[in-house]
């Protein structure tokens, strides 16, 4: 995971309670998989946020990078008294490194991806390259 790199920088300032992003699902940009956060809590007590329903906190006037951690959505769930005083900065890899790097399709990574282990679909092209089945992975065919 630490040697994918980070094509995607995000920053979001001054966000409080109940703030969700989104690395997948928003308009205001291409979609891509979220690899690490840093959470900046200036909000004058312990908060909590969450990363796809897991629970993490990061104490008052202090910064917490969590990293290697593959991640769509991030909420905020509870703050401090100060309202809006976290800062947070997302890193991910984009769609398009990832297709460049994997050779497939977005329609393939989404819906075909586990197609390739199963051995009714053992010399399946994708249009870039052919995936071998696993008999000819091993050097059984």
């Amino acid at each position: 995971m630490a040697e994918i790199p980070r094509d995607v920088i995000i920053s979001q300032t001054a966000k409080d309670t109940d703030y969700v992003f989104s690395s997948v699902y928003s308009g205001e940009r291409d979609a891509f998989l979220g690899l690490d956060v840093t959470v900046s809590n200036e909000s004058g007590s312990q908060a909590f946020f969450f990363i796809d329903g897991r629970s993490y906190w990061v104490l008052d006037a202090s910064i917490r990078t969590l990293t290697n951690i593959p991640y769509d959505t991030f909420k905020i769930g509870t703050t401090g008294a100060t309202a809006n005083s976290i800062d947070l900065t997302f890193f991910g890899i984009s769609m398009g490194l990832i297709r460049q790097y994997t050779g497939l399709s977005n329609y393939e990574m989404l819906y075909e991806n586990t197609v390739f282990m199963t051995q009714k679909y053992r010399n399946v092209n994708t249009g870039r390259q052919t995936r071998l089945g696993m008999e000819e992975h091993r050097g059984r065919s």
